[in-house]
């Protein structure tokens, strides 16, 4: 009798328990985090000002490579000890030309939709990200915000979601690209995106677990690129590599990652993320795409197909 009584005292608790746990205890724990450990990271804007004013390569750390880092896998990269060093060799960088980014929701929580601050809060508060990046010797460091290509969907109407989609598409403005991208991605593909570059080309590359070709990849790159091609990757972690890779070599890369989902959700007026005709939306529960496509300008683009060794 007594331990029914328990159970449902327990039972009548706990939604107040998690209540209390999302809404007071780890919003508090968050900001002590934010102010203990003070990082410095510029917001979107400014990161894309200053990507465009230096002509600087872009390397991004997002929750997913964060997990790598900590030993674990994410849907389209399972964990690989060497792409784990990579990581941790890149983000702690100082390297001419390459601007090194994280997300701006680890010194600030501003303009984000409650849904999405609850996710950021439970991963600091959990991982202790701000604590861990400064025991790094991080905390002097000048970052870029990694979710200036993730300007729409997780934001309010206060954020400047169109200014910085305009300032993205200007980064190529009357520039040639060349597009490093997983299967099923297809960057630019049935929208205006990449209205404004001379020219197109792509290498594609596997959508899962592609740091297992990574060798093939960078040299591809470094065999197909052409003199003053604006390199543009959306190979999830594999990308934060290659872009610093690349910016040794003197080449202009930017690991773009989301860009193209969140500037079709954005032209289509989405409300949730839903998943996109025709490409690959890995955040969806369904994340099915068809992957023959027969949009001929597309297909003209491909100048080389990777195909994975897993």
């Amino acid at each position: 009798m007594i331990s029914i009584f328990i159970r449902k005292i327990r039972a009548f608790l706990h939604p107040i328990r998690f209540y209390v746990e999302q809404y007071i205890e780890r919003p508090i724990i968050m900001r002590w985090l934010q102010i203990r450990y003070p990082l410095k990271i510029l917001d979107s804007l400014s990161t894309l000002d200053l990507i465009a004013k230096e002509k600087l390569s872009v390397a991004r750390f997002g929750d997913g490579e964060f997990s790598i880092i900590w030993g674990g896998n994410i849907g389209f990269q399972s964990f690989d000890k060497e792409l784990q060093q990579r990581l941790k060799e890149v983000l702690i960088l100082n390297q001419e030309g390459l601007l090194i980014c994280i997300p701006y929701t680890l010194a600030k929580l501003k303009d984000i939709k409650p849904k999405a601050a609850k996710v950021w809060r439970t991963l600091c508060v959990l991982e202790k990200l701000q604590k861990r990046l400064a025991k790094m010797g991080l905390l002097t460091h000048l970052f870029g915000d990694a979710l200036f290509t993730r300007p729409y969907i997780d934001w309010t109407a206060k954020h400047p979601t169109s200014l910085i989609f305009h300032s993205i598409i200007n980064l190529w403005n009357k520039r040639a690209i060349l597009v490093v991208e997983g299967a099923g991605s297809r960057l630019g593909v049935g929208n205006d995106l990449f209205v404004n570059a001379t020219s197109i080309r792509r290498i594609i590359c596997p959508s899962k677990n592609a740091f297992s070709v990574y060798s093939l990849i960078h040299q591809s790159v470094l065999e197909f690129h052409q003199n003053g091609e604006l390199v543009l990757i959306a190979l999830g972690p594999t990308a934060t590599i290659l872009a610093a890779d690349l910016a040794t070599s003197s080449i202009q890369a930017i690991d773009i990652g989301h860009i193209d989902i969140e500037y079709e959700w954005f032209k289509n007026g989405a409300l949730y993320k839903q998943d996109i005709p025709g490409k690959a939306v890995n955040e969806c529960a369904s994340n099915e795409v068809a992957f023959n496509c027969d949009d001929k300008e597309y297909l003209e683009q491909i100048i080389l197909k990777i195909e994975s060794r897993i």
